[in-house]
Parts: structure tokens; C-alpha cells; sequence
């Protein structure tokens, strides 16, 4: 009995191919949930992750099922439909004991490391000069930052950590070029990325997709989950500040004013990321009308009442 005939016969089994329709299935109405959403960048960006994880487990499940399918060659001789249900076994354990702990370590320790590097290299500031912060961190149960400001001229502001323990980076150029209200605004929407966590989720997406490089869908998911935790930022900064035309003029200036320079707020830190950002025009114009809804809304009670 080779290798090859209990590879055949494994896939081929019910179990198993069971356990690979429901990872299709489970993928496929992600897909689904993910087109219906298409109003709600926060279920967008829990669905894409959860696909994510899904394709990623997929592809842990497959590789350990070729590896025990090798190691119990000797068992599917004399055993042959035990010997599939052992490696079935073994293998979606291996899907989560090989997955979970080296996710929580990645996306735990590369953001301490990140942090200590920055508050290392950068001046440590008190607070935004036009606004203090403790307001806002307080409303979005947030503590444990480091503000720091870099020196540089360029427009300049992103976040790395998650609630307990963060690093927030902006520019002399930034505070500059922005008035009070946009350095508020863009202030806020990396506060946003903190409460979001969407540091470890960009370090977990990122670890994997190197791994997994040739899969061409988990490319796809990074590309649009880049997109809806920009989108989702917005969002909840808009919700603390009450104030979309603020962010979205302060998006018009610092694109106005950046040219390779990176910035979270237009582009991004890595070149990689720089193609996966929704546009800064896209943004604006959500900002717009998110500006036109809320004008409409607070008239609304003025004409009812005349």
C-alpha cells in the first residue's frame, strides 16, 4: 500500500470531504454576509477576518493531513477506515494547536517590540498642543498610550497597540498644517485603530498571508479588510467627534501636502500597504455625505417645528 493510494483514499473519504464542504460553506456565506453588508465597514472587517482565519485554518488542515497521512501509512494498512478517522482527528487539532498559540504570540509581542522601538527613536509629548487627549481615551476606554511627536516637516500621524498599551506618532508638519478641529478629527481616527486593535489584526493577516503566499485569496482578503478598517476608523471617528467635514478637509490637506512620505492617514507605513488603502478621494466623499446626512437630520426638527 503506497503513500499515494492513502492519500486518494483519505480525500476521497466522507469525513473528510465533509469537513472540506464545511469549510467551503462556512467561507461562502462569509462571502455572503460580506456583499450584504456593504453599508457597515465593522461587519465588513469582522467578516473579512473571520474568512481570513477560516482559509488559514483550511490550509493548516490540509498540510497536517498530508503529514499524518505519512506517518500512518503503517496503520492504514491494516486498519484502513480507522486510520482516516485518526488523521482526520489529528489533523483539525493540528489546524488549532498549531494556529492559536503562534497567532496570540505574533500578534502580542511584535506590537510591544514595535512600540518600545518607537518610544525609543521618537520625543515623548504631553498631549496635542490644540487639545488635550484624556477626554477622548476616557469616551473610548482607552489608557496605557504613549504620545509621541516626531520631528519631521512632512504631515504625519499613525498608531500601533491595542487598549492596554499603545504608541500614537504625529508630526510637528501635521500640527502645522492642521487647524483644531482636523487635528481632532485625524487624532481620533487613530484612536480609532487602537480601540479597533487593528494593529494585531494587521500582524496576524500579515504573518500568515507570507506564509500562505501563494494563495491568491488570502491576498484579496488582506486588500479589502485594508480598505474597511480604513473606511471603519473614519466611522467611529466621525461618531466621537461629531465632525466628518473636519477629517475629511484634513485628509484633502495632508494628501495636498504628502508626497512619498508615508502617512496612515493617505497611504501607508509600507509600500505593500500603500495598494491596499481605500482612495482619499473614496474617503471624502463618505465624509461628505456623511456631513449632507447629518445637516438633513439636524433640519429636520427646525422645519417640524415651523
Amino acid at each position: 500500500m503506497s503513500l499515494l493510494d492513502f492519500i486518494e483514499s483519505y480525500f476521497a473519504n466522507s469525513l473528510v470531504i465533509t469537513t472540506i464542504f464545511a469549510f467551503c460553506a462556512v467561507a461562502a456565506a462569509l462571502l455572503v454576509i460580506f456583499s450584504l453588508g456593504r453599508s457597515s465597514p465593522r461587519l465588513r472587517v469582522g467578516v473579512l477576518f473571520t474568512l481570513f482565519s477560516t482559509v488559514v485554518f483550511g490550509w493548516v488542515f490540509v498540510a497536517a493531513s498530508f503529514v499524518f497521512c505519512n506517518q500512518f501509512l503503517g496503520l492504514y494498512t491494516t486498519a484502513g477506515e480507522r486510520a482516516v478517522q485518526v488523521v482526520l482527528g489529528l489533523a483539525l487539532l493540528t489546524g488549532l494547536v498549531a494556529t492559536v498559540p503562534f497567532s496570540v504570540f505574533v500578534t502580542l509581542s511584535v506590537p510591544r517590540a514595535m512600540i518600545k522601538r518607537l518610544e525609543k527613536d521618537s520625543v515623548s509629548a504631553q498631549e496635542v498642543s490644540c487639545f488635550p487627549l484624556e477626554r477622548i481615551m476616557e469616551t473610548m476606554g482607552l489608557s496605557g498610550l504613549a504620545l509621541l511627536r516626531s520631528p519631521s516637516d512632512s504631515p504625519l500621524a499613525y498608531s500601533i497597540g491595542g487598549k492596554r498599551r499603545a504608541a500614537l506618532v504625529f508630526s510637528d508638519g501635521l500640527e502645522r498644517l492642521l487647524d483644531r478641529e482636523e487635528m481632532q478629527a485625524v487624532v481620533t481616527h487613530e484612536l480609532a485603530h487602537i480601540k479597533n486593535d487593528d494593529t494585531r489584526a494587521k500582524i496576524f493577516i500579515s504573518a500568515y498571508r507570507r506564509v500562505l503566499f501563494f494563495d491568491p485569496a488570502l491576498r484579496l482578503v488582506e486588500r479589502l479588510y485594508a480598505r474597511e478598517k480604513e473606511l471603519l476608523a473614519d466611522e467611529v471617528a466621525m461618531r466621537f467627534t461629531g465632525k466628518p467635514k473636519a477629517l475629511a478637509s484634513a485628509l484633502l490637506k495632508i494628501s495636498s501636502n504628502t508626497n512619498s512620505v508615508a502617512c496612515d492617514l493617505t497611504s501607508s507605513i509600507s509600500e505593500g500597504d500603500m495598494r491596499v488603502k481605500p482612495s482619499v478621494k473614496e474617503r471624502i466623499n463618505r465624509l461628505l455625505k456623511q456631513t449632507e446626512r447629518a445637516q438633513l437630520e439636524s433640519a429636520l426638527p427646525e422645519a417640524q417645528q415651523r
